[in-house]
């Protein structure tokens, strides 16, 4: 009982951050996320909207909102396995948000196939042609024409 109160504590007052990105640093930004939770803005939320609308909306510093809201997006290009194209200009972020933020495949993204858990599909022909047959851990969906 006691962890689960102390879970719905954290992620009442971190907003759905900690569950999205565990180990992001939350410190630096102590002082405007219990605005943000107030106002019920999500992770979902600093990323695709407006950050002025997200500012007005929390009553906190358009520039906090944009700083943690690029950490975000930074954080989560890292957490999948991108690298981020750093431009010697660019030590700060900009008074908006780019969707354009070049970022390249890092080593994380590259397909480890003696990893890859296939189940055969007992035609080798069609295994030949999924790499092995059909890849566990994803829903997978089979569609054509019926053949009899």
């Amino acid at each position: 009982m006691t962890e689960c109160l102390q879970f719905d504590f954290l992620h009442s007052t971190l907003m759905d951050l900690l569950s999205v990105l565990p180990d992001f640093p939350t410190k630096p930004y102590a002082h405007i996320l219990p605005p943000l939770e107030r106002s019920h803005i999500s992770t979902v939320d600093l990323i695709t909207l407006d950050t002025l609308e997200v500012a007005k909306r929390a009553r906190v510093p358009p520039a906090d909102v944009r700083r943690l809201s690029a950490q975000i997006i930074k954080a989560l290009h890292h957490d999948v396995g991108f690298k981020e194209h750093r431009d010697s200009d660019a030590d700060e972020p900009s008074s908006s948000l780019s969707v354009d933020i070049p970022v390249f495949p890092g080593p994380a993204t590259r397909l480890d196939l003696s990893q890859w858990s296939v189940i055969s599909t007992l035609d080798p022909t069609l295994d030949a042609l999924l790499d092995g047959g059909i890849p566990t851990g994803y829903v997978t969906e089979v569609t054509g024409e019926r053949c009899v």
